[in-house]
């Protein structure tokens, strides 16, 4: 081999926080390579003295054994005089370059971790604070890149020398890892007690205490991976309905953590994809649905009331499994915040803003700088992909795919109001912040500010444009316009549901086809071009040219926001025209109430809504499951459980005389006519499921396309999902989320698209008339 020629490798991607370093070194080290490699905030820069035939080999073999997280996005190889040393080196970071790289995700405990902390006779021995290469905290300590310790919040930890031994071992599991520590140079974790305002920091002491609370009913609020987490007894009725008084949650299901998957078996159904999932390294919530016989005792009536499925994880932490091994139970774990309010990850603010929800706190002292919901994951059948429902911890910020070719500029992108998340396109890569909950709180709207300042922070980046959301009432709309002002920045605003397409196009790299694309973009509510709120919509996208094709009929939206929250009102406003549904709606208000909004429906001028998702919630409502929702989304849950339910499948085949406006009220009288006719809930709720389906399909052969795409909320519905598929996937090609919800979450990348083909002079938004249909083919 000779070593006259030297090349420098610039290689970019998720880089840093995976053990890719040490992966080279040890490859290095076997294979007699002469050379360097470091981290750099743009990612990671290796040098090597061999010729260009050697380089490409050695490449070969590192992509060959990439460390599992890893992914290398770009290579730049270019030839350079340096002085090499004789051996294979890692050098100290360099912090001078521009960041240019893929934010690594927090990871949950690896196998080979929780082997040794269950080991009696290993030194880190029930520490729970255990983590290596492969798991631990990323993207929630991180203060700045490159990533290493001391830009961490693990850099007030001083290394003992063992662990110091095991981060220069490049045989050690622990080499370079830039969270290791152990009980000689531990992470405090910390027992306190506000009734006695007593503290106590013995390990075992504090588990022992931990269990004895859970065996008496208590509520334990405990600080995880990237924020806290309320623990309750899963199997004390009791104990969990005093979680919901102190929540304000009386009835939106709770996720269920469990020791390990042996005892999960017996009380939800798994495959072989859900098993992978509940134990990857991302460790997500998972519904799952249940047993009809639940073996382990919880309480599934007070834990998911109403429905067929529910939550379930396994521990994700040292400190849950080591807790989870002592009170071998179930366990409710839910965020640790009032219902609507944002996670709580400091100890101060947990101390106040808890003290009359949990009995007891277990803190520890290392500092979280961003905090992380859990994501939450939809099981479908097992040869469907599972619908991402909450991209939150174990996801973000990364977001990997090729549709933004060659876009180096620096935007930010806010997203919508509900499902709140922020996005951006920094260097040729993209990043997608984790779900930031409902902005409609004022501490909402400061945890969104906070996560948005230390992604910019992070990433030193300085947007030359700032998108948001055209509605102007949205915070993230006068967020944005706050942000453009300060910074001088133009400020560019889209539609709602042309996000929502986008974004899904863009997952599949479609943004720029010539082949229209039918898009069905369903959910509560977004702002129209036309004034209205839409939410029941077909566009045709092609080559960037995005046209409305057709809607729901439009219906009163009675009082705003209010009718999200009471599915009767929808009821109501739908069926005003129909005299057979009078007697159903009366029975859903008390009689002074129902005369009042009957008045106010008649007298007062309203704005118009085509929304899906309040097409859902009166029929829920019509069918008796939900009048009042206490959780966002609640009545469609329950009719789609309904629908699920069914012994057999059938349809509401209704006629639409304008094919541009999709009139419901034959679909709506069917409905009320069966209701009170006795026919099955269930019944009714699978044939309302299968009459959209037949809709789509009718639409789609009307417009001649081949292929339908599915995104906004109500695409979180699994059944609707599945049947589309099954129904029509046979005839055309469905394209769906997979890397992103299909609700609001995914309104940032369709912003940043929007942008994108605009660059391009491929956007073109026209909102055609009703019979766009018959204009456009």
């Amino acid at each position: 081999m000779t070593h006259q020629e030297q090349y420098h490798i610039h290689i970019q991607g998720q880089v840093q926080g995976v053990g890719f370093r040490p992966l080279v070194y040890q490859l290095a080290e076997k294979k007699g390579w002469r050379g360097w490699i470091s981290n750099g905030k743009d990612g990671v820069h290796l040098v090597l003295a061999m010729n260009r035939l050697e380089v490409e080999n050695a490449l070969n073999s590192i992509r060959n054994q990439l460390p599992s997280y890893a992914r290398i996005l770009n290579l730049h190889i270019h030839r350079i005089r340096a002085e090499v040393p004789a051996d294979f080196q890692i050098h100290t970071s360099d912090d001078e370059a521009a960041s240019e790289l893929v934010l690594t995700p927090d990871r949950s405990m690896c196998p080979s971790c929780r082997a040794e902390i269950m080991d009696p006779d290993n030194r880190r021995a029930g520490y729970a604070f255990t983590t290596c290469l492969q798991c631990g905290p990323r993207y929630s300590i991180t203060r700045s890149l490159p990533y290493d310790r001391e830009r961490t919040t693990m850099a007030p930890f001083e290394v003992c020398p063992s662990c110091q031994r095991e981060y220069e071992d490049p045989l050690d599991r622990r080499y370079f890892s830039q969270t290791n520590s152990c009980p000689d140079c531990a992470i405090s974790l910390i027992w306190e007690d506000p009734r006695t305002q007593t503290q106590t920091r013995d390990p075992d002491r504090i588990t022992d205490l931990a269990v004895a609370a859970l065996h008496d009913g208590h509520i334990l609020a405990v600080k995880g991976l990237s924020g806290y987490l309320l623990l309750t007894d899963a199997s004390n009725p009791a104990a969990i309905q005093e979680l919901r008084s102190r929540k304000h949650r009386p009835h939106k299901p709770f996720a269920i953590m469990y020791p390990d998957l042996a005892i999960l078996e017996g009380d939800v159904h798994l495959t072989d994809k859900s098993r992978q999932i509940l134990s990857s390294p991302e460790a997500p919530i998972v519904l799952c649905p249940k047993q009809m016989q639940i073996r382990s005792g919880i309480a599934i009536t007070d834990i998911a009331p109403n429905l067929d499925q529910f939550g379930v994880f396994l521990p994700n932490t040292p400190l849950f499994a080591l807790i989870l091994k002592a009170f071998p139970y179930p366990i409710v774990a839910t965020s640790a915040n009032l219902s609507g309010s944002p996670m709580l990850f400091r100890e101060a603010d947990v101390r106040q803003g808890l003290a009359s929800m949990a009995d007891f706190f277990i803190h520890h002292n290392r500092e979280i700088l961003v905090p992380q919901d859990d994501s939450v994951i939809r099981m479908m059948d097992d040869d469907l992909e599972p619908l991402l429902l909450r991209r939150s911890r174990g996801y973000a910020p990364a977001y990997i795919h090729e549709s933004f070719e060659d876009w180096d500029g620096s935007v930010l992108a806010l997203g919508a109001h509900m499902k709140g998340a922020m996005a951006i396109q920094h260097r040729g890569l993209t990043h997608i912040s984790q779900y930031l909950g409902n902005l409609e709180s004022y501490e909402a709207e400061e945890s969104y500010k906070q996560v948005v300042q230390h992604l910019l922070s992070v990433l030193d980046a300085r947007p030359e444009v700032i998108l948001t959301d055209n509605h102007p009432g949205y915070f993230t709309s006068r967020y944005g316009a706050s942000l453009a002002k300060a910074a001088g920045v133009p400020l560019q605003t889209y539609g709602h549901h042309h996000a929502h397409f986008a974004a899904v196009l863009a997952e599949h790299q479609l943004l720029c086809d010539p082949e229209p694309t039918l898009g069905v973009i369903w959910d509560g509510t977004g702002f129209g071009d036309d004034g209205t709120m839409w939410g029941g919509e077909f566009f045709l996208h092609r080559n960037g040219d995005y046209h409305r094709l057709a809607h729901l009929k439009p219906f009163p939206l009675i009082l705003g926001d209010k009718m999200a929250r009471e599915p009767r009102l929808s009821a109501l406003s739908l069926t005003e025209e129909l005299p057979a549904g009078k007697e159903l709606v009366d029975d859903l208000f008390p009689e002074k109430v129902i005369q009042f909004y009957r008045q106010v429906l008649r007298q007062d001028e309203h704005m118009m809504t085509s929304s899906m998702g309040r097409l859902f919630d009166g029929v829920s409502a019509l069918l008796g499951l939900a009048r009042i929702q206490t959780f966002e989304g609640q009545g469609a849950m329950y009719l789609e459980t309904m629908a699920a339910r069914a012994p057999h499948r059938s349809s509401y085949r209704w006629t639409t005389p304008d094919e541009g406006v999709l009139d419901w009220t034959e679909l709506i009288d069917r409905i009320i006519r069966d209701r009170k006719a006795g026919r099955p809930t269930e019944e009714i709720a699978d044939a309302f499921h299968t009459s959209l389906v037949y809709k789509i399909g009718q639409i789609a052969h009307a417009t001649g396309v081949r292929r339908i795409a599915l995104s906004g909320g109500v695409w979180q519905n699994a059944y609707l999902t599945e049947r589309v598929i099954r129904t029509l996937g046979q005839e055309f090609t469905i394209l769906r989320h997979t890397q992103l919800s299909p609700n609001d979450e995914n309104i940032p990348l369709g912003q940043l698209a929007l942008l994108w083909q605009e660059e391009q002079g491929l956007y073109l938004p026209n909102a055609l008339s009703t019979n766009a249909i018959h204009s456009v083919i």
